[in-house]
């Protein structure tokens, strides 16, 4: 009988949490908080650029593209505990 793997969400520092939410391409799911000021992006050449270079961004009608300025940034990394 195989037993489901107990899954794990370990806590990591703003730094890796800002990586995740920059795009990391190495398959390390999580998710990220990020607090801070945002601006709408207001210029239609960047917004285009934005949407097209975004992975997995979905865009309807009434989407805004918005530019972060994080301040603070918490991340939590989803696993599988390890059996020592």
């Amino acid at each position: 009988m195989t037993v489901p793997a107990e899954r794990l969400m370990p806590e990591v520092p703003g730094t890796e949490a800002l990586w995740l939410l920059e795009g990391s391409t190495q398959g390390r799911p999580g998710g990220v908080s990020v607090t801070g000021p945002a601006e709408v992006i207001g210029d239609p050449d960047e917004t285009a650029h934005c949407w097209r270079t975004t992975p997995g961004a979905s865009r309807g009608l009434h989407d805004t593209m918005l530019r972060l300025n994080p301040q603070q940034a918490a991340g939590f990394r989803l696993g599988n505990r390890q059996a020592h």
